[in-house]
C-alpha cells in the first residue's frame, strides 16, 4: 500500500465510480434499443431525418462556431507570451480549420461524446511535400497536424483499467482490417457530461427520444391514412375455399398474389388493377374488387398532437422559443429570457470544450517542446451573443443622467467598439496620442498617416505652449 514520508496518508485508490460496463461496452442506458451501436444509429435517425431537430442543432452549430476563440498567456512574461503565440500558431496551421473542428466537436451534443485523436508533425516549413512536417513555420518545433474526429460509429470498445478509468478506445473501421487502438494520452475526449466518468457522455437529445419516436409513428400513421382516404380502402371478396385451410396449392397462390395487389393499390400516374372476372353456376361473381371509401373526418387533430410533441422535444434543450409567436402567444421579453437561457447553455458547452483542450490537449503540447507548465496558456472561448447596442447604450444614458456614472475614456472606447467605430485614443486634452488597430484595419495606412500627422502636430503645439509658460 502507498504511503507518504511522515504521515498515514492513503493514496491507494478503493472505490469505484459505479459505471455499468462490460467487455468495454457501457450499460448505462434504461432503454435497450438505446444502447450501444443502436442508440447510436437512433440519435443519427434523429437528427438527420426529424426538422425540428434539424432546425434546433442547425442554430447551435452556427451560433457556436461564430464564438471568437483566444489564447491567452498565463502572464505578462516573455516567456509566457512566446508560448501563449506558439500555440496560437498550432491552432492555426492544421489541415483543417479550426472552424471545421469545432463543427466535429459539437457531434457531442448528438451523440453523447466525440473523441478525437492528436496527430502532430514537425513543422519543416510549405516546401516539403510529406505531410508529416508540411506547416507555415519551420522552426523545427511540434505542432498539430490535425485533431481528427474518430466517428462514434466505429466504437467497438472502450479499454479500462482496474480503476475503471479509461485507457483507450478501440476502433472497428468499416472497412474491415485490424482494430486501431487509440490511448487515452493521444486524445480528446469530448463529453456533454461525465457522471460515472462515462466516456460515452449524455446525448442532448436523449430526453426528445420519447417525444420524437412518438410523433414519428403519429406522421407515419396520418400519412397512411391520408393515402387510404384519397384512395380508398381495398377489399377483395374471394371464394371460401381459397380462404380454408384445405385449400390446394394453386388457390393458395392465387390468395397471395390478390393480398399483394390489394396491399400495393396506390394513387399515382399509373394506378390501375386487373382482377379476373369469374362467375359461378348460380350466375354470381366469385372475385370482386372495391374500394371502401372514409365514413367522416377523423376525431383526433394530428396536427395539434404533433405540435405539442414538436415543442416537447424543442423544450428539452431549451429552444421552445423558436415556437414563439406561432400561436400568436409570447412576449418580447419572454423571448428574450428564453433566448439568454440558450445562449446560456451553449456558453457552458463552449467552456467545456476549452477544459478538455487546455487538460488534454496543451501539457503534451508543452512537455514535446520543453516549453515549462508554468508558461502554459490556456484557450477561452469568446460570447456567443452579442452585447444589445440599443439596451447598454439606453441603460448608460439613464445611468449618466441621473449622475450614477461620469463619461471617461474607457466608456468612450466601449460605445465605439459596439458601434463598430474607429477608436482614437486621447491624452485628455484634445491631444491624439494612439490610433486604435481597429481604426488601422478600418482606413487604410493613408488615413493611419494623417492622424498620426495631427498627433504629432498637437503634440508640438502642447510642448510649445508648455514652453512659453515656462
Amino acid at each position: 500500500m502507498a504511503r507518504t514520508k511522515g504521515n498515514n496518508i492513503q493514496m491507494t485508490e478503493l472505490g469505484s465510480t459505479g459505471l455499468t460496463q462490460y467487455g468495454g461496452t457501457v450499460y448505462e442506458e434504461a432503454l435497450r434499443q438505446l444502447t450501444g451501436t443502436k442508440g447510436i444509429r437512433a440519435f443519427r435517425e434523429m437528427s438527420d431525418n426529424d426538422p425540428t431537430i434539424g432546425a434546433i442543432l442547425f442554430a447551435i452549430d452556427k451560433l457556436m462556431k461564430n464564438s471568437e476563440w483566444k489564447v491567452e498567456p498565463a502572464s505578462q512574461k516573455p516567456e509566457a507570451l512566446a508560448a501563449a503565440e506558439f500555440v496560437e500558431s498550432c491552432k492555426d496551421d492544421m489541415e483543417h480549420s479550426w472552424s471545421e473542428f469545432i463543427s466535429e466537436i459539437l457531434s457531442m451534443l448528438i451523440f453523447g461524446f466525440a473523441p478525437h485523436e492528436i496527430v502532430y508533425k514537425l513543422r519543416g516549413g510549405m516546401e516539403t511535400t510529406d505531410k508529416r512536417y508540411r506547416s507555415k513555420f519551420d522552426d523545427g518545433k511540434i505542432g498539430w497536424r490535425k485533431l481528427p474526429i474518430r466517428a462514434q460509429e466505429t466504437l467497438y470498445k472502450w479499454v479500462f483499467d482496474d480503476a475503471g478509468d479509461v485507457i483507450a478506445m478501440e476502433q472497428q473501421l468499416p472497412t474491415g482490417g485490424k482494430n486501431p487502438v487509440i490511448p487515452i494520452e493521444k486524445m480528446l475526449l469530448f463529453r456533454t457530461e461525465s457522471r460515472k466518468n462515462n466516456p460515452q457522455g449524455r446525448s442532448i437529445l436523449r430526453n426528445a427520444f420519447r417525444p420524437w419516436f412518438f410523433k414519428k409513428r403519429i406522421e407515419e400513421i396520418e400519412g397512411i391514412g391520408i393515402e387510404r382516404d384519397l384512395a380508398g380502402l381495398p377489399v377483395a371478396l374471394v371464394p371460401p375455399s381459397i380462404l380454408s385451410a384445405t385449400a390446394d396449392p394453386q388457390e393458395k397462390a392465387t390468395l397471395a398474389k390478390i393480398k399483394k395487389l390489394i396491399t400495393n393499390i396506390r394513387r399515382d400516374e399509373q394506378e390501375g388493377v386487373v382482377f379476373p372476372l369469374a362467375y359461378n353456376e348460380e350466375g354470381k361473381e366469385i372475385y370482386k374488387l372495391t374500394l371502401l371509401s372514409t365514413g367522416g373526418t377523423r376525431s383526433f387533430d394530428t396536427s395539434k398532437i404533433i405540435d405539442r410533441y414538436d415543442r416537447r422535444i424543442a423544450m428539452t434543450v431549451l429552444a421552445d422559443f423558436m415556437f414563439l409567436g406561432q400561436s400568436k402567444v409570447g412576449s418580447f421579453a419572454l423571448s428574450s429570457d428564453k433566448t439568454d437561457l440558450f445562449s446560456l447553455a451553449l456558453g457552458a458547452f463552449l467552456f467545456d470544450i476549452a477544459g478538455v483542450l487546455n487538460r488534454q490537449g496543451l501539457p503534451p503540447l508543452m512537455q514535446v517542446n520543453n516549453i515549462p507548465i508554468e508558461h502554459m496558456p490556456k484557450f477561452v472561448p469568446g460570447d456567443i451573443e452579442k452585447e444589445n447596442i440599443a439596451v447598454f447604450v439606453d441603460s448608460v444614458y439613464k445611468l449618466v443622467g441621473v449622475g450614477a456614472m461620469v463619461p471617461d475614456e474607457n466608456l468612450d472606447i466601449k460605445l465605439k467598439q459596439l458601434l463598430n467605430l474607429p477608436q482614437v485614443l486621447t491624452d485628455g486634452k484634445g491631444g491624439v496620442d494612439q490610433v486604435t488597430e481597429q481604426y488601422l484595419e478600418l482606413h487604410g495606412p493613408k488615413a493611419t498617416e494623417a492622424v498620426a500627422g495631427v498627433a504629432n502636430d498637437q503634440k508640438a503645439s502642447r510642448s510649445t505652449s508648455g514652453k512659453a509658460t515656462e
